[in-house]
């Protein structure tokens, strides 16, 4: 049984799929109930979040709701211009908004008075509760409740998939952090089948020794990465720490892990990545994970840490896969070019030279 964080099903999460969105523009019933399901608890969370009571958060969802009915026919989706997720942004930040404007016209709420304390002690005045949010703080705060509303479904997700069992041992393990030994003794199992899972870092590390893979391997291994990528920042999203420990296998699969870290394109977020991993430019853009993806890449290649970019071993002509590992460079270099006009543009055109190499 591997123990890892997991990555959300794609076809069942709150990165809204263009066949759903397009259910919602013709008006389809059953692909609007969806769509709600999916959208109510991040929008309500998110108005909490700023500082809005419940009944007051309620009505955000109801009038976000309300507004992309009335306008989706109007957005068109456009990888170029505006995405799905930012659009539905405005709207909650819009609606947010609304509820303090009523706020600051209502007179009870200017004087101060509300739901009597000795009758509701979870009562508070709402003056009391706006914190002070500028634009862009609010747009954190709702790209935050999102990205935990997408965790959480992917989860749910994964939960529906899983053995009782397993999922039982994950969620004590990777969620609430115990040690694998207090799991097997929570849940009466050998504590050698609670582990870590296999990771890329662990096989280039693999008894005690750093060593490379074959550059046929580590074509093969780019390119479900870069697929990976590719999708990711196609429905908008960055990874911000692409690196080899941060890279799980599945069934011999290589995966993208460490969800709970995607964002944005916001330069603002705290980024956890090493700085040897790091775009100069920052880890907030697709073009970065680029860069860190090329740092991980050409550890895989070289057998070398990354301390050591961009050196290559001394005995690489002699190496039956030469020809192999210098075609790979070649696409190393470009992705790791400290010129953003000399990188690749997007996880796609570096994903189209990988698959010339294979």
């Amino acid at each position: 049984m591997v123990i890892a964080k997991m990555k959300p099903d794609r076809t069942d999460t709150l990165k809204t799929r263009p066949t759903l969105l397009s259910k919602v523009r013709r008006g389809d019933e059953d692909g609007w109930s969806h769509f709600y399901e999916l959208y109510e608890g991040f929008i309500y969370s998110a108005a909490r979040g700023a500082g809005l009571s419940h009944e007051e958060s309620k009505d955000v969802v109801q009038e976000t709701m309300i507004t992309v009915r009335n306008y989706i026919s109007d957005f068109v989706p456009d990888r170029s211009r505006a995405k799905f997720r930012t659009w539905l942004r405005t709207i909650v930040r819009s609606r947010i908004a609304d509820q303090y404007r009523k706020k600051s016209r209502n007179p009870l709420e200017k004087a101060g008075r509300g739901p009597d304390p000795a009758l509701d002690e979870t009562a508070t005045s709402t003056t009391n509760r706006i914190p002070d949010l500028n634009g862009i703080e609010l747009d954190r705060l709702i790209d935050g409740k999102l990205e935990q509303a997408i965790l959480a479904e992917g989860r749910r997700s994964v939960k529906a998939k899983m053995r009782i069992e397993d999922y039982q041992a994950y969620d004590l393990f990777a969620i609430q952090n115990l040690s694998a030994k207090d799991v097997a003794i929570s849940l009466g199992i050998n504590a050698v089948t609670v582990y870590k899972p296999r990771t890329l870092k662990s096989e280039l590390e693999r008894s005690g020794q750093r060593r490379r893979l074959p550059a046929k391997r580590c074509a093969e291994i780019a390119i479900m990465l870069g697929r990976g990528l590719q999708i990711l920042h196609g429905s908008g999203f960055t990874h911000r720490d692409v690196r080899p420990s941060n890279i799980i296998f599945v069934n011999d699969m290589p995966k993208l892990a460490d969800i709970d870290l995607l964002a944005g394109n916001d330069s603002a977020l705290t980024s956890f990545i090493p700085r040897n991993y790091a775009a100069p430019e920052g880890s907030h853009s697709s073009r970065a994970d680029i860069f860190s993806f090329g740092k991980t890449l050409y550890e895989m290649c070289t057998g070398l840490p990354v301390t050591e970019f961009p050196c290559l071993p001394t005995d690489l002509r002699y190496w039956e896969d030469h020809q192999g590992m210098l075609k790979l460079n070649k696409i190393i270099s470009k992705a790791c070019a400290y010129d953003l006009r000399e990188r690749y543009g997007s996880a796609e055109s570096m994903l189209d030279d990988l698959q010339c190499v294979a």
